[in-house]
């Protein structure tokens, strides 16, 4: 085929797409894609065929939900569930902790037949944002068992709110520490001008990450000290 007529004949092609795509009214947004699924979506909730399965797309159903603030419908849904999973409970309480309903979230809570890990450091971090830090000791100290995150939460807690002195025994009686434990509470002392204190620690340990180098360095600077006169 010559190059003149393959030219005419992509041109052809080209305007009778053209008048079609000029025919066609262009696709409206309707949003679709941002609309928590509804119930038809969902799988008929009958017990005898209430699979594993089911329990996980009624979680994700319940978490968009709860993501886009409504809290009712996912209660609705919640409720209609012939079985249900330490998730389930647990995706409701953080959705209502979420949406600023933190009465419903510690009564649900409350229910629930049985705790795991999960759901009491949902409960605690939630208190301690909730700028509540009496009730999240209380939960901290009523837990059967705690772990690296359970400790982290209420040191962070703790540390946000300027008693520096607290956080430091939560740290110091730590059965186990990660980065987060170290660096939360350097970041206490300097955000608290506790910065001979923040160096003490820091000199304690022997590997530090860049994030913890800049926050004490920071702290230097705040304070109007050369960092190059710091004697590491």
């Amino acid at each position: 085929m010559s190059f003149k007529r393959l030219h005419t004949t992509t041109f052809r092609s080209f305007r009778n797409r053209t008048r079609i795509d000029a025919q066609t009214p262009p696709r409206q947004n309707t949003g679709e894609f941002f609309k928590p699924p509804t119930n038809k979506s969902l799988p008929k909730l009958r017990s005898n065929r209430f699979t594993d399965s089911d329990i996980v797309k009624c979680n994700i159903a319940i978490t968009d939900h709860m993501r886009h603030g409504q809290c009712d419908s996912a209660l609705r849904l919640f409720n209609s569930m012939p079985r249900k999973t330490s998730v389930s409970y647990n995706t409701m309480i953080s959705g209502y902790i979420s949406n600023g309903d933190f009465q419903l979230a510690h009564h649900l809570f409350d229910e629930m037949p049985l705790k795991d890990l999960v759901s009491w450091n949902i409960m605690i971090s939630g208190h301690i944002k909730n700028k509540n830090l009496g009730a999240a000791r209380r939960l901290f100290d009523e837990m059967p068992v705690k772990d690296v995150v359970s400790w982290n939460a209420i040191l962070s807690g703790y540390a946000q709110n300027g008693f520096v002195d607290e956080a430091r025994r939560f740290f110091d009686e730590m059965p186990e520490k990660n980065e987060i434990s170290w660096n939360g509470i350097l970041a206490a002392y300097v955000q608290n001008g506790k910065i001979e204190e923040a160096r003490r620690l820091f000199e304690s340990k022997e590997h530090w990450a860049v994030v913890s180098w800049n926050c004490l360095m920071g702290g230097y600077l705040k304070k109007k000290r050369l960092v190059g006169k710091a004697d590491f």
